[in-house]
């Protein structure tokens, strides 16, 4: 297990952002300097391997993350003997790795040292201190701007508002249509037909005798405005879920189902009446 460096623990620590384009969407450059302390002693005739981790710069998600790359180097390192004979040893950098953190949302930092100690018995070969260098590429979006000018008007936020009023309007729209495309073409045809059984009634029916294929073509103008009126809705309803910010909530998924439900129905029947016919 990593010894894990806490925020706190950190000295120096200097980060900067920079605005960047590309590669692809990425738009931010995130650079992260930094260093702790460490304990790593090795007596003679041992080498002793030790790996620290910690977490560095913003919170990301994982759609925001683009990539992170890092380098580490000794900062404190010393040797120790009483001994008249020579002593030898070495400090190392074994691997230095940097990659986004699922549970915090940050970059975690691992960095794993080893030290070698040869010579006397009372020689001894320490590292006290590692610092880094952490480089991250992400896709953010920007930051909205300070107002400017007499009026006050931040220009990159009004997309933002108008794209959000949208999605609100839209959606009451598609459900509203959808409702109407169902109520509306229906009820129309019924007070058509209606209409039609009380001239006849009274022999003012233009078509004559007991002819019904006004109140037929009623029913079928009725079925093709409300296939047409429920797939606007569906769209309509579609182009609201797609505006909406991932991670879309399921629940609009079923509201999309439900507004195919008239079209699939009542096409359908449409399709088997003339298939019947």
């Amino acid at each position: 297990m990593p010894i894990k460096v806490t925020p706190a623990e950190i000295q120096n620590l200097q980060q900067m952002e920079v605005v960047v384009a590309g590669p692809d969407d990425a738009n931010r450059l995130f650079i992260i300097d930094g260093q702790f302390d460490a304990q790593v002693l090795a007596q003679a005739g041992v080498q002793k391997k030790e790996t620290f981790a910690t977490l560095v710069g913003p919170v990301f998600t994982s759609k925001q993350f683009r990539r992170a790359i890092a380098t580490a180097s000794l900062t404190k390192t010393g040797l120790t003997t009483v001994a008249t004979t020579g002593s030898s040893g070495v400090w190392m950098i074994l691997s230095v790795d940097a990659d986004w953190d699922d549970e915090s949302g940050q970059v975690e930092l691992r960095i794993e040292t080893e030290v070698a100690c040869n010579g006397a018995p009372s020689a001894e070969l320490y590292i006290a201190g590692v610092g880094f260098h952490v480089t991250i590429l992400a896709a953010v979006a920007a930051p909205p701007k300070q107002p400017s000018g007499l009026d006050g008007i931040i220009p990159e936020s009004i997309p933002e508002k108008s794209n959000q009023y949208l999605v609100r309007s839209m959606r009451p729209a598609s459900i509203i249509l959808a409702v109407a495309s169902v109520i509306v073409p229906f009820s129309w045809a019924y007070f058509a037909t209606a209409c039609y059984r009380n001239f006849d009634k009274y022999g003012v029916y233009i078509g004559g005798g007991g002819c019904r294929l006004p109140a037929l073509a009623n029913l079928m103008l009725a079925l093709l405005v409300c296939v047409i009126a429920s797939a606007i809705a569906v769209l309509v309803g579609f182009i609201a879920y797609r505006r909406l910010p991932s991670p879309r909530p399921r629940v609009r998924l079923i509201e999309l189902a439900a507004l195919a439900l008239p079209p699939m129905v009542v096409g359908g029947y449409a399709v088997s009446f003339f298939i019947a016919r």
